[in-house]
């Protein structure tokens, strides 16, 4: 199936606070931001008929004849990724704000009466124009969405922070001007404790010698 076009965006939006029910390919609930409704619209059908067909259960969705009219967008959360060349330079001491780069990424949990079920993802492929790049993921984004709700603050201060090469996930955001990352999931290797927030600069220096051990290649 090939990408349909889910919404555009003024390039000074960052972060869009999107409610959208999705009943018989009907957009309710409000759109806050300078978003093509239109073009939100017409993403719809991808969700639909995905979740209305045999992947139901891998998307996360148990009984999806009840539960598609309910599905509500919650709070976005921006992609941010490190590269592995950046990691392998690091130290304690740099600032870690030019190591987290935006991906221009955007996952909308897909949540039914307040519970994350899953997430569907967007990208911008043109300056302001985004497309539908992924739907699922239901255990990763229900981990993202608990963390992000004991942690507390704006739910739209958050980021995913990705490090692809050493397949590590982080919650992101900046408390008191520094940035702090909080595992999704334990990682031994690096003594990252699920939903145990730490700070970014602490988190990347202890990847640092993987990052220069890892030879490039996907694993």
């Amino acid at each position: 199936m090939h990408p349909r076009e889910i919404a555009r965006y003024s390039a000074r939006v960052a972060l869009i606070v999107l409610m959208l029910h999705v009943t018989g390919g009907t957009l309710r609930g409000q759109v806050w931001s300078q978003a093509d409704s239109a073009a939100i619209q017409s993403g719809l059908p991808i969700a639909r008929d995905l979740i209305s067909g045999t992947a139901a259960a891998q998307l996360g969705f148990t009984d999806p004849s009840n539960q598609l009219p309910q599905i509500v967008l919650g709070d976005p959360l921006p992609g941010r990724m490190v590269n592995l060349a950046a990691l392998r330079g690091y130290d304690a001491s740099q600032d870690p704000d030019p190591l987290l780069v935006t991906t221009g990424r955007i996952a909308y949990p897909m949540m039914v009466s307040g519970v994350t079920l899953s997430a569907i993802t967007v990208a911008e492929v043109t300056p302001g124009g985004y497309q539908v790049v992924s739907i699922g993921a239901p255990n990763l984004y229900r981990a993202v969405d608990s963390i992000r709700t004991v942690a507390g603050g704006s739910p739209t201060d958050y980021s995913v922070v990705s490090v692809p090469a050493l397949k590590v996930l982080f919650i992101g955001r900046v408390v008191a001007g520094e940035w702090s990352l909080t595992p999704v999931f334990s990682d031994n290797r690096f003594g990252f404790v699920a939903g145990v927030a730490i700070l970014a600069r602490t988190a990347l220096e202890a990847m640092v010698t993987a990052a220069i051990a890892h030879d490039g290649l996907p694993h």
